[in-house]
């Protein structure tokens, strides 16, 4: 087995393997770098300006505000994702992420999302509608344009 056809398995396992079909995920899974992330290591920090989309492949993570008393937000287990608005914003990260065990991420970088955007069919496109508002009904609203920027 190659190591695309390995990513492309781990990417199965997330909340995207349900939604595009094998090319698609093909397409995807060459533009993903995979990231091993050690218990209490963040993955990024609030106020960061780096923008990409995480896939938890294995591990857990949480996603924490750095307010006195820090607030967790919420818990992401594996096969879920986190960070998406900050491809679509461009605004610096509202909240902070963790690893709570040790990870194995998936990492889509603003540059290799837009690439991917630039030369999508349809299928594509609809990933970017089902997955934005995924993280509305569960996270708190900022008052900086009324999204939450993980």
């Amino acid at each position: 087995m190659g190591w695309i056809d390995r990513i492309i398995d781990m990417l199965r396992t997330t909340d995207w393997g349900l939604i595009f079909a094998q090319d698609e995920i093909g397409a995807i899974a060459r533009k993903l770098i995979l990231r091993r992330v050690e218990k209490n290591d963040y993955i990024f920090r609030e106020g960061d300006t780096e923008n990409y989309l995480v896939f938890i492949i294995h591990g857990s993570v949480v996603i924490r505000k750095n307010e006195k008393p820090e607030k967790d937000v919420i818990i992401l287990p594996n096969g879920t994702h986190f960070g998406e608005l900050s491809l679509i914003d461009n605004l610096p990260r509202s909240a902070s992420a963790q690893a709570l065990e040790d990870c194995i991420l998936l990492i889509l970088s603003k540059e290799n999302y837009e690439m991917l955007l630039a030369g999508a069919a349809c299928a594509w496109r609809k990933g970017r509608h089902q997955y934005c508002p995924a993280y509305q009904p569960t996270v708190a609203r900022t008052p900086r344009k009324g999204l939450w920027t993980i």
